[in-house]
């Protein structure tokens, strides 16, 4: 699916144990990417644990090819 706006804003959200991905297309409202991650926790061997990591990258469904073009990336930490 080819996505015909500007600019796209991601986002990952960590609460406690919990993390969310989402994405907006304005910026201000958020819809979900998928369902809430838990992290490590019972059973988990902790120092393996490197936390959520950023990354872009094509999964195409359909065929073995496909790509992404970005023009600029910016990343926040809050």
């Amino acid at each position: 699916t080819e996505l015909t706006y500007t600019k796209i804003w991601l986002r990952a959200t960590a609460l406690k144990n919990y993390y969310e991905f989402s994405y907006s297309t304005d910026g201000n409202i958020f819809a979900p990417i998928g369902e809430v991650m838990l992290g490590p926790g019972k059973g988990w061997v902790w120092w393996n644990w490197r936390g959520i990591q950023i990354g872009l990258f094509n999964w195409n469904m359909n065929a073995d090819k496909g790509y992404l073009d970005f023009d600029w990336f910016h990343y926040e930490y809050k």
